[in-house]
């Protein structure tokens, strides 16, 4: 895939770049939509490194541990996504990538309570 190519290769000539963390996310959603779920966490792990700050890795890492049943690293992910500002309440909650975290009925809700106090009754 051509996109993948271009990614790739600007991962590969900037690696600390804001180009190359979003080329990491770009490459991370590419291999999740190819089921290649190893390969989409090594892509957001890079990504991370290339920029720390960055608060849509944190969360896209959190969603290809959840679907690879990494339960614990993906609720520390989701965490340090929040810590660092993610706060789009209502996507989480519908989120596929993160039902099975919703499943775990009261680490999900101490978490959302945490972090969207307003949003819990």
């Amino acid at each position: 895939n051509e996109a993948e190519k271009y990614f790739k290769i600007i991962t590969e000539s900037y690696p600390t770049s804001k180009f190359a963390s979003l080329s990491f996310v770009e490459l991370g959603n590419i291999s999740i939509q190819q089921a290649k779920l190893d390969e989409a966490e090594k892509a957001f792990k890079k990504g991370i490194v290339a920029d720390p700050k960055d608060i849509d890795l944190r969360y896209n890492l959190a969603c290809v541990f959840n679907l690879e049943n990494k339960t614990d690293q993906a609720f520390e992910a989701l965490e340090k996504a929040f810590q660092m500002g993610f706060n789009d309440y209502d996507w989480i909650q519908e989120d596929e990538d993160l039902s099975n975290l919703r499943k775990q009925t009261q680490r999900w809700n101490a978490m959302m309570k945490k972090y969207f106090p307003e949003k819990i009754k």
